[in-house]
């Protein structure tokens, strides 16, 4: 109800008790138009504690003290981890030692920092070394492709260039209210007791980090389960599996053989031709299909298929683009149980041909 509607409905009751309509110049007009604002900000918050007062409605705080009642928490940003390559152009003459922390970052204006995950040595006659990393700050902005890491902030004596050969992968960003509202009203949906499928869910699930997980009871006979995790559009890091796996093991029931396992991927190549609205905006449009397309798969779990269907519903809104067609893949894609459908090559082009 607006605050015209309460002033409107305080004014025609007055008329019927007096026969008269107030002045909106009068005293007794002035008073009520305070009074309606008043009750209005009253109505205005009762609504607000209504929504609060329950998980599918819940946002915010609010949501998170519901959350909280069942043991659930927010996750918080999660960084992309990956492999960093220092590298110099001749053989080593001595060992150079690389600390762990060493800061690198990518090229862009608003760059992104990365850092060593453990202590490495390039060894004497040797010209480059691998060392695990991981992104300074957390996030989805954290997941960045093959070589975009290329400038040191700690400069190394005796190395000449830093790079990623593949993409870092894993960033996430903290928790919506949506995805935390999802897991609360499944746990509701999903009693877990300590035993059945809901309760490894829940276990994995309250890890950041960990955007899908598909629980697999009796994988290897009674008594065996089989947890598998997934991050948004890629794989977990081995240790962050390491760790769910710990929890669980300290969780399970007793003679229980729990196994938690990286789901695998299965690369899907997509081909899209497109026709914007204006030729002219062609880059822009590719631009944004690339989003949405990376977006999409983001979005897809572990053990669900591709379905057609929903790609083109995902990018048929997409603003300036006036028709397009998918070429590949050709049909719907099945996925296994432990399986994680995640985006291959991508090619955008023009349909008709041309850029």
């Amino acid at each position: 109800m607006s605050y015209s509607e309460i002033l409107e409905i305080m004014q025609n009751r007055y008329c019927e008790l007096t026969g008269d309509m107030p002045d909106n110049a009068a005293d007794i007009g002035i008073r009520m138009k305070v009074l309606a604002e008043q009750l209005y900000g009253l109505y205005s918050k009762a609504q607000e504690l209504e929504e609060q007062m329950f998980p599918q409605t819940a946002a915010g705080e609010s949501l998170e003290r519901h959350a909280f009642e069942k043991s659930i928490a927010r996750k918080p940003a999660a960084p992309s981890s990956g492999i960093l390559k220092f590298s110099r152009e001749s053989e080593a003459v001595v060992s150079i030692v690389i600390p762990k922390g060493t800061l690198c970052q990518t090229a862009e204006i608003n760059s992104l920092r990365f850092e060593t995950a453990e202590e490495a040595v390039l060894s004497q006659n040797e010209t480059s070394v691998l060392v695990p990393a991981r992104a300074v700050e957390g996030g989805a902005k954290s997941n960045v492709g093959p070589n975009m890491i290329k400038f040191f902030v700690n400069v190394i004596p005796g190395l000449s260039a830093v790079t990623n050969p593949a993409a870092f992968t894993g960033g996430v960003d903290g928790e919506s209210d949506e995805s935390l509202r999802g897991r609360l009203v499944d746990s509701y949906r999903n009693m877990p007791n300590g035993a059945n499928t809901a309760f490894y869910y829940q276990l994995a699930m309250e890890e950041g980090g960990v955007y899908s997980a598909k629980v697999i009871p009796r994988s290897s006979g009674r008594g065996t389960v089989k947890v598998y995790l997934a991050a948004q559009g890629g794989q977990v890091s081995e240790e962050l599996a390491a760790w769910v796996q710990e929890k669980i093991d300290l969780e399970k029931e007793i003679a229980v053989d729990a196994e938690v396992a990286l789901a695998d991927l299965n690369p899907q190549p997509v081909e899209i031709a497109i026709m914007p609205e204006d030729s002219k905006s062609y880059s822009r449009i590719a631009q944004l299909i690339d989003e949405k397309i990376h977006e999409f798969f983001n979005g897809m779990k572990i053990g669900e298929p591709l379905l057609l269907m929903d790609l083109y519903g995902f990018l048929y809104p997409t603003e300036g683009l006036k028709n397009y067609h998918v070429n590949l893949p050709l049909n719907d894609v099945p996925a296994a149980e432990n399986e994680l459908i995640v985006l291959g090559s991508l090619d955008i082009s023009l349909i008709g041909g041309g850029s």
